[in-house]
């Protein structure tokens, strides 16, 4: 039994961090889509700057009319 004590404490040590952060963002749901969209727009604009190296590279193109249908969620494009 000894051995299955030690083992439920050191796996409730290793656990608390994360329940801990689990009712932090239970507590403040606000939190998480803040985070959520803020790492879309980095993403959104480190795509944006890799495709501009890519074209740069291979001095191909693009339309902005093949991505008439992509929808913009934070209104930072300037679509056609």
């Amino acid at each position: 039994m000894e051995v299955k004590a030690r083992l439920a404490r050191a796996l409730n040590a290793f656990l608390e961090p994360f329940r801990e952060k689990r009712a932090y963002y239970l507590a403040h749901p606000h939190v998480m889509p803040d985070v959520l969209a803020s790492g879309v727009r980095r993403m959104q604009a480190e795509a944006k700057e890799t495709m501009r190296l890519v074209h740069e590279a291979t001095g191909l193109g693009y339309s902005l009319e093949l991505f008439e249908d992509v929808i913009d969620l934070f209104g930072e494009y300037d679509v056609l």
